[in-house]
């Protein structure tokens, strides 16, 4: 089964949208931040797991539909979702059907050959079979091998340790990778042929491992329909891939859709799909091990910050914003992140001392002070996670974590200012606030370019 096309009306911020897929191929919607792929990602999920994964806004007055067509062995259907004054209601047929089949009116091809979808985290659960698969796609392209070899040698050598109960991955980059790796494997094993789609697939990749999992994808596609939601597309790469461009410019402030993809408390909780191994048997992946080094130095997108003081939320909360707004004011495509119990100096490992109820307020707190920075932002640009912290035996300590705040890159026409009204830039060296005089600088700079 493999996606024809889909058509979404006045869902999340996405107001009229049409697309038709390739068959077969690398589907790339590309979108800047906030202008709705995730959103879009939202609305091919609902059509599998309904209602649990959206939003409703009873105050709009307008409908809301989404409408995908399918094709499997030449039967072709028609899948459709509406919402209107608080009815929802969901339905497909058979638009066309082979002579020589026969099908039954009952049978969803959306429903009995489920998409894989993939969006944040999942469990790392590679095998041998999996890791000769990623190779024979990697056939004839020696510039690779570097990558395939470093993940191989240090990474999934951890994996087929028998026993092996949680695995060492100081790298967010690697992390990624071999988790799109697994989302891959696992599709390749299905009994079935539908579609891979994949958000949030590209981010916190370094230039070694980006180039490498997209040829990944690239051939991978070649025999399976894959969609992919990106911040960029590959416009060197256009003749053996289709990129598909995202045509929104920003979210949608008022009229709010009756109906869109929550997100924001959903995210990891739904997936339609489970690796084989039980959560039991699931390696877990260990980031952060106390008093150690990270390899990851800091550079102008990558703020360390060790937290001092007995009160480690106030700490964060005087300088989140700041950081954030800086970043939101460098105006690139680069994503920020700040990570707080990291030295600054050293790159050790120490930690952000908070027990599970300070986390939870810590991450309200946080939501609150951003919610205030003007313009104001949709919460899709920043990410709050806290990660757990584990000694060198690799057990995890309690009450100790380290707090990374990611910014995704969100372009505008205005400077961004704290709550307070202060406006900062990034620099190499850390961020730096703007007098009233710099201020004036920075806009006729900014309108000279």
């Amino acid at each position: 089964m493999y996606f024809k096309s889909l058509t979404i009306k006045n869902f999340g911020p996405i107001e009229d949208y049409s697309i038709n897929f390739l068959t077969k191929g690398l589907n790339i919607i590309v979108g800047n931040s906030a202008t709705g792929k995730t959103q879009m990602y939202g609305s091919l999920l609902s059509l599998i797991q309904g209602r649990r994964v959206l939003y409703f806004d009873d105050k709009s007055t307008e409908a809301s539909s989404i409408t995908l067509i399918s094709e499997h062995k030449n039967v072709v259907q028609k899948h459709e979702y509406t919402y209107q004054e608080r009815i929802f209601s969901c339905a497909f047929q058979n638009i066309t059907v082979s002579r020589n089949l026969s099908l039954s009116p009952d049978t969803s091809q959306l429903l009995s050959m489920r998409p894989t979808f993939y969006h944040g985290d999942i469990e790392i659960s590679l095998q041998e079979i999996d890791i000769t698969l990623i190779a024979s796609l990697l056939v004839n392209e020696p510039k690779l091998l570097e990558s395939w070899s470093l993940l191989k040698e240090k990474y999934l050598s951890q994996l087929q340790h028998a026993g092996k109960e949680k695995i060492v991955i100081t790298s967010r980059s690697a992390e990624q990778v071999l988790k799109l790796l697994a989302v891959i494997s696992y599709h390749s094993r299905l009994s079935y042929s539908s579609p891979l789609i994949l958000d949030e697939a590209f981010a916190l990749l370094d230039e070694q491992f980006l180039n490498f999992i997209f040829l990944v994808l690239m051939k991978y596609s070649q025999k399976n329909q894959v969609i992919l939601f990106s911040h960029f597309g590959y416009p060197d790469k256009l003749k053996q891939v289709s990129l598909m461009e995202f045509p929104l410019s920003q979210w949608r402030k008022e009229n709010r859709s009756p109906i869109g993809y929550n997100y924001y408390n959903l995210i990891n909780k739904h997936l339609p799909f489970k690796l084989e191994k039980s959560e039991r048997d699931s390696p877990l992946i260990v980031r952060y091990i106390n008093h150690s080094i990270l390899k990851d130095e800091e550079y102008r997108y990558v703020e360390f910050k060790e937290v001092k003081g007995n009160n480690p939320t106030d700490s964060i909360l005087s300088l989140v914003d700041q950081y954030v707004v800086a970043y939101l004011n460098e105006n690139s495509n680069h994503r920020g992140r700040i990570f707080w119990g990291i030295t600054d100096e050293e790159r050790k490992v120490v930690g952000v001392k908070l027990n599970y109820k300070q986390r939870d307020e810590l991450r309200k707190r946080i939501s609150e002070r951003l919610g205030q920075i003007q313009p104001s932002l949709p919460p899709s640009v920043y990410r709050i996670n806290v990660e757990k912290v584990y000694d060198t035996k690799l057990s995890e300590i309690a009450d100790l974590c380290i707090i990374e705040i990611s910014v995704e890159p969100y372009q505008n026409i205005y400077l961004y200012s704290t709550s307070k009204g202060e406006v900062y830039i990034k620099t190499d060296g850390g961020k730096k606030k703007l007098s009233s005089l710099e201020l004036q600088q920075e806009i006729l700079l900014r309108r000279k370019n």
